[in-house]
């Protein structure tokens, strides 16, 4: 977890973690492509949140799963209006991780509720438009909105401006 300069927080898995193991993840695939890890990955964000306050979510790749998840289980601190995506896959194991930590349906619907914005390239390699159309529909009022990069958030203006209209538009 780091403070950026405007005061927020942003987390992220330990740098040092990072670095010693070169991996990029928040969880993994076992032998059998079964997503492993789920749940530590939501018990740590939870933990690093704990007692601050947020308006809005987020993610990029995995990241970006885990932030919609997290948000439908209803365990993210504050009163969330938003959540940003890129380059976010659907995956049926955080999901089925997210709803177990659901307190009740009310919680979950709720989360389903709050507005989702995911972006998704055309050319990106390691998460296809189609998975992210995907999160759009299992994850609730989700937009999707395609630029013609890979697997990165996009920078040019016109995507930029999309994203700000879409924050402005939810958390004012």
């Amino acid at each position: 977890m780091e403070a950026d300069a405007e005061g927020g927080v942003r987390i992220s898995p330990s740098a040092d973690a990072v670095m010693e193991d070169d991996k990029r993840s928040w969880w993994e695939r076992d032998a059998n492509g079964k997503h492993v890890q789920v749940q530590e990955a939501f018990e740590y964000v939870v933990d690093q949140t704990n007692g601050r306050e947020y308006d809005a979510v987020i993610g990029f790749s995995q990241g970006g799963l885990l932030a919609t998840a997290l948000v439908i289980s209803g365990k993210v601190p504050g009163n969330i209006k938003a959540v940003v995506t890129a380059g976010a896959p659907m995956v049926d194991d955080v999901f089925h991780v997210a709803n177990a930590l659901c307190e009740d349906g009310e919680q979950r619907e709720r989360g389903l509720r709050i507005p989702k914005l995911h972006m998704a390239g055309r050319t990106d390699k390691m998460v296809p438009v189609e998975s992210t159309q995907r999160l759009c529909t299992e994850g609730g009022t989700g937009t999707l909105i395609e630029h013609e990069k890979g697997h990165l958030f996009p920078t040019r203006a016109l995507f930029v401006n999309q994203m700000l209209d879409f924050l402005e538009e939810h958390l004012v």
